[in-house]
């Protein structure tokens, strides 16, 4: 049995729709997963009659609430009120493709020690980003590394560590994140809160727990979604702001996952420090000049997070 599970806040009603629709019409029976859908202080909260297709097509489902706001909140929320062996975390944007959760079940049957793995994440035809913006869609959970299944174990990301929109996660993988959860008040400051705190890698957070157990992260390329990212994001002040965000978070994230740990040379150095962000700034500009933009604020939002944690612990 998987659980299906969807966090949601605010969401555009017709992708919601989409998406509630393509789960709904798996070709796999509905005696073969439950649907749980994680209301994250929606305003106005969401309204359980959006479910009625499931449970007209024997399919369980159920809404719950999640009052504080956050996504790594309402993640835990949903791992907390399911006990399945596997859950199956679908962003409020992503419309699965009929056969996804039948090729997710089909990937984990053949292959062993699997913690986390997860598909092909693709644009739909009618968003068109400018090429400019083409370069920051992989930090935007689109994913797409080719036809053949990729296979990992490591404790920094790799191209087998899945984003968690259309992710498996098995549930010891899972009960680690709630432990670290207990254990870490950091883990909150992980992944985004409302539209205006962009943090990120509560994913990977729960990704590395695969490498912890001793287990491994792939990419299913048979496994195909479409993200209907909305199109406010491909804007240039967003993005840069993301790409700050994701540097506080990947420091954040080192600290949990290596504390204790001396804060890196090119943060403590401000020479070495300016020699990394020219480093950054012109391998970024060979994809695009945003790029080198957005590479130039993932360096800057990491060294004010381990200067922050330096004035703590002082």
């Amino acid at each position: 049995m998987i659980d299906v599970c969807i966090c949601t806040h605010n969401p555009r009603p017709d992708i919601l729709a989409k998406v509630l629709a393509s789960i709904q019409n798996q070709t796999v029976g509905g005696d073969e997963f439950h649907l749980l859908v994680v209301d994250n202080a929606s305003s106005p909260p969401l309204d359980e009659s959006l479910l009625a297709g499931f449970t007209q097509n024997g399919i369980m489902a159920r809404m719950v609430q999640e009052p504080i706001l956050g996504i790594a909140r309402a993640r835990l929320r949903a791992i907390l009120e399911t006990d399945g062996e596997t859950l199956l975390f679908v962003d409020d944007d992503n419309e699965l493709m009929p056969d996804y959760i039948a090729e997710g079940m089909k990937f984990v049957s053949t292959h062993e020690h699997l913690g986390c793995f997860g598909g092909k994440l693709l644009l739909p035809p009618y968003l068109c980003p400018a090429a400019w913006v083409v370069p920051f869609l992989p930090y935007l959970a689109i994913k797409d590394i080719g036809e053949e299944p990729v296979f990992g174990k490591s404790a920094s990301w790799g191209a087998w560590e899945p984003p968690t929109a259309g992710a498996f996660i098995k549930r010891q993988v899972l009960d680690l994140y709630v432990q670290r959860a207990i254990n870490d008040e950091n883990l909150f400051k992980l992944g985004r809160v409302g539209i205006k705190n962009l943090s990120s890698c509560e994913d990977s957070l729960i990704m590395r727990g695969a490498f912890a157990l001793g287990l491994t992260n792939a990419y299913n390329p048979k496994m195909i979604l479409y993200h209907h990212l909305d199109s406010k994001r491909f804007d240039f002040k967003y993005l840069i702001r993301l790409m700050y965000a994701y540097g506080v978070s990947r420091a954040v994230l080192e600290g949990m996952l290596n504390s204790p740990q001396p804060i890196p040379e090119h943060c403590s150095s401000r020479m070495k420090f300016l020699k990394m962000l020219l480093m950054e700034v012109l391998g970024g500009s060979r994809k695009s000049l945003a790029m080198g933009v957005g590479f130039a604020a993932v360096v800057l939002g990491e060294r004010s997070e381990y200067l922050r944690q330096c004035k703590v612990k002082e």
